[in-house]
């Protein structure tokens, strides 16, 4: 760890992963800097990479960040990690052509990719293409995917006007909580206190219409 100097690109990746604190004794002070090295020395440094691109999204610039993950797809484009995580930004980005293009090339690779088909399930309901994205993301699921699809399942349907069947997919992520200061859970939480009182005005005002037309 002490060989700064060093061609050997692991060296650079391993300190990267050090804390802030640690960094200060060192000359290399900076992570940016230690992953820089890694990936002069091996441009096909997939983790090193990655790596890179999450420290550009903690210090909130997702131009670099996305910069790095399209030099590393150019280097491995068949690198599904890379390509997983270029789809996750330009979902966040709200870039949902690019996003799914980028899921079928990894489904090509893997079909069945839990994470892929997850992306691509998001990306589909924030285009408004509600079947195909709750079929994206219920395949996800039923292939090992993250409990919160539970969570995208309720917007989707929500979206779409189901608000009976988006209370039960909130309902039932919110009962799935993956720690103690779990966001989406809580967010699921609101989001049925929301929607009974969406049913519940909604079923108010269509007795009233049934009552008023007897």
């Amino acid at each position: 760890a002490n060989n700064l100097n060093s061609d050997e690109p692991r060296i650079y990746y391993l300190l990267s992963r050090l804390s802030d604190e640690r960094l200060e004794n060192l000359p290399w002070k900076s992570k940016r800097l230690l992953l820089d090295r890694a990936l002069q020395l091996t441009p096909a440094y997939e983790s090193a990479a990655l790596s890179l691109a999450k420290f550009y999204v903690s210090v909130l610039d997702r131009r670099l960040a996305l910069e790095t993950l399209e030099k590393a797809q150019a280097v491995d484009p068949a690198s599904v990690p890379i390509l997983l995580s270029r789809s996750g930004a330009f979902v966040e980005l709200r870039r949902n052509e690019e996003a799914i293009e980028l899921c079928e090339r990894i489904l090509d690779l893997e079909p069945g990719h839990p994470s892929a088909l997850y992306n691509m399930g998001i990306a589909l309901v924030w285009q408004e293409n509600y079947d195909e994205g709750i079929a994206a993301l219920d395949s996800s699921y039923s292939n090992g995917g993250t409990v919160d699809i539970l969570y995208y399942m309720g917007v989707a349907y929500q979206r779409n006007g189901e608000w009976e069947l988006a209370e039960k997919y909130f309902q039932q992520r919110f009962a799935l909580p993956t720690g103690l200061e779990d966001r989406v859970a809580v967010s699921a939480r609101e989001r049925v206190k929301m929607l009974r009182g969406w049913i519940a005005s909604r079923d108010s005002l269509e007795t009233m219409d049934t009552t008023s037309q007897q």
